[in-house]
């Protein structure tokens, strides 16, 4: 009986080992659409007032959860200089991959005039 119990709790182990070896979010690279916000002096899903000139982000609800409140991404657009907007809210409308910036982010790697733009973008 004890090498049995044994044998469930090495199974076990491995087991966690295995499938909690996901890549970490840090690792991964996104791509999807970027579109932009107004503030309008509400509090984002992280608890925090910003203005339009803040460089935030907003994930989408499939990836977004608290404990990602205040992380800093990466966001590449060919032809710009990348940005470094701190996420601070959540897109319920964006797709997985996709993010809505705020226009202080926006801005820096697009023009409004287009609305909708094509990034990719990570976790620093």
């Amino acid at each position: 009986m004890k090498s049995f119990t044994s044998s469930i709790l090495a199974i076990a182990v491995l087991s966690a080992s295995v499938f909690g070896a996901s890549v970490p979010a840090a690792k991964r690279d996104y791509t999807g659409d970027a579109t932009y916000y107004y503030q309008y002096g509400a509090y984002g899903s992280c608890g925090q007032i910003h203005a339009d000139s803040d460089v935030i982000v907003a994930l989408s609800s499939s990836q977004m959860s608290s404990d990602l409140c205040g992380r800093t991404i990466r966001v590449s657009r060919p032809g710009y200089n990348d940005i470094y907007p701190v996420v601070a809210d959540t897109c319920p409308g964006c797709a997985y991959g996709s993010i809505d910036l705020s226009t202080g982010a926006f801005d820096q790697i697009g023009n409004e005039a287009e609305g909708r733009i094509q990034v990719s973008w990570s976790f620093v």
